[in-house]
């Protein structure tokens, strides 16, 4: 059987147990929220039933205050009460679905009904009319005599409390009976679900340590193999001789290692040729570039009344003949990003750009502002001196002032250091902000300034070969700024060539 096979079957079975135990857990859940949802409504009954009682004393009190007082301001407890009966009642009959306690409900409101038109309407209106006349006064009398003094109205709300105490102690059985249900179901939840977790990890820890004894060396030796190839080791391999899958992860790695070792062999054997190749080619271009400059100077210095037009074309001659020198230096510059491994050293960003500003503002007035709190780095100074003078002399090359300000800026970040160049300059449309940082773009002629168009590529190249990033903040007339992302981490060089061989048993 291949080991896939085995690793599905016991995960598979694994999973199953799982399932079940899920659904057995959702089901016993469900009857619990079941069981507490029941004792919450038996909850509500008792303090809506309790409500109904308090109505019903309040409407009681009202007609006695008003028999006392003859004050139809007591009877405000028996208006309310009436109002907080029917609140009560309509939740009760919405919530109540026991039907012995539904006929229970009945009685009671039956009874109180009973009671409000035999006895408490009939008390208020005979007890209005006594106020205002002695026949009125005579019958109120009478009624006082037959039904208050008798007790028949306190036998009828006596009857309705025995009613309702005897509706609420029904409810009460009822909520316990919920809770000691949730209760009995939850405590065979968690025993159902202990069980069948403990024979979960047992099973799980039976089939970890059978297929950990069979894979886990095997794949410690491919993992080793693969730290070695991902650290540039690429003459290294894995002896396996089992036949199945892990064996061909092995065979494969094996296969992969050797073409990379060749490939890399290669790749070293081509950048030789081909920095070997740019240093003949400079030379061989330059030579000629040197010729035509220097027979320039010549003629101007031959002809002692030269031609303006003459002149100019010379000047411009001369000025060609630079720019293709810079073209071919900046050519060169610009493939070699990457590919040269060069020393890190740590350094202040700060003196860094105070030797900047003085090489590159010396002889022009222009204005460079370094922040006093700038960080001390461990990387590659000349690829930062490089970006920097980069930005640093375009923002005072291209600049239309007559006095260049340019601004450096610094702010951390959790993984990087940000530092942003800024100048008073024309600005840059937002239509060419992604053609700025290619290869031969430039935003002005070239014969108003001399310029390659390949120093912002160096720029974008050298930013991401370090993992940072670069972006241009500017609209038209109001400056430039250039903000760049360099990171804190130091990454070592690697150094390829290292071989080995991993036994795999």
């Amino acid at each position: 059987m291949k080991l896939v096979t085995k690793i599905y079957l016991s995960f598979g079975f694994i999973i199953l147990t799982f399932a079940v135990v899920t659904f057995m857990y959702v089901r016993q859940s469900d009857n619990v929220e079941k069981d507490v949802q029941e004792a919450l409504r038996a909850s509500d009954v008792q303090t809506h039933a309790e409500g109904l009682e308090k109505a019903i004393i309040d409407t009681e009190t009202g007609i006695r205050g008003f028999q006392l007082s003859d004050n139809e301001v007591f009877l405000q407890p028996y208006y309310s009460g009436l109002k907080e009966y029917k609140e009560n009642l309509n939740l009760l009959q919405k919530l109540v679905k026991d039907p012995q306690q539904r006929l229970r409900l009945q009685a009671i409101d039956s009874t109180y009904q009973h009671w409000l038109q035999s006895f408490a309407e009939r008390s208020v209106a005979l007890q209005r009319s006594a106020l205002k006349s002695e026949a009125g006064k005579a019958d109120y009398e009478q009624f006082l005599q037959d039904f208050v003094l008798t007790g028949a109205g306190k036998e009828v709300i006596d009857s309705i409390r025995s009613k309702i105490k005897e509706f609420e102690e029904k409810e009460r059985k009822i909520k316990n009976q919920f809770l000691l249900n949730m209760n009995e179901t939850m405590v065979f939840t968690d025993d159902l679900a202990i069980s069948l977790t403990l024979l979960c990890m047992v099973l799980g820890t039976i089939v970890a340590v059978v297929l950990g004894d069979a894979i886990s060396k095997r794949l410690r030796e491919i993992a080793t193999m693969a730290g070695e190839v991902a650290e540039g080791h690429f003459n290294v391999h894995v002896i396996d001789n089992k036949d199945d899958e892990i064996s061909q992860v092995s065979q494969s790695l094996n296969v992969m290692a050797t073409k990379l070792n060749n490939s890399f062999s290669n790749l070293q054997k081509m950048n030789k040729e081909l920095d070997q190749f740019a240093y003949v080619v400079s030379h061989d271009l330059k030579a000629p570039l040197r010729a035509i400059n220097s027979l320039a100077e010549w003629i101007q210095e031959d002809l002692p009344d030269v031609d303006p037009d003459i002149s100019r074309n010379l000047d411009l001659m001369q000025g060609r003949v630079k720019r293709m020198g810079n073209l071919i230096d900046g050519i060169l510059e610009y493939s070699r990003i990457g590919r040269k491994e060069l020393p890190q050293v740590t350094f202040s960003v700060a003196k860094l750009l105070d030797e900047i500003s003085e090489s590159i503002v010396s002889n022009q007035e222009a204005t460079v502002n370094i922040p006093e709190e700038l960080p001390t780095l461990t990387t590659e100074k000349i690829l930062l001196h490089q970006v920097f003078s980069n930005l640093i002399s375009n923002a005072i090359k291209y600049n239309d002032k007559p006095q260049p300000i340019v601004n450096v800026g610094y702010k951390e970040q959790d993984a990087f250091h940000e530092f942003f160049v800024e100048d008073n300059g024309p600005g840059i449309p937002k239509a060419f902000h992604d053609r700025i940082f290619g290869v031969f773009q430039t935003m002005e002629a070239r014969d108003t300034k001399e310029s390659t168009g390949i120093g912002l590529a160096i720029v974008k190249k050298v930013i991401e070969e370090k993992r940072g990033s670069i972006a241009i903040s500017s609209e038209e007339g109001k400056g430039s700024r250039f903000t760049f992302s360099w990171p804190k981490q130091v990454v070592p060089a690697q150094q390829p060539g290292y071989s080995s061989t991993l036994n795999a048993v």
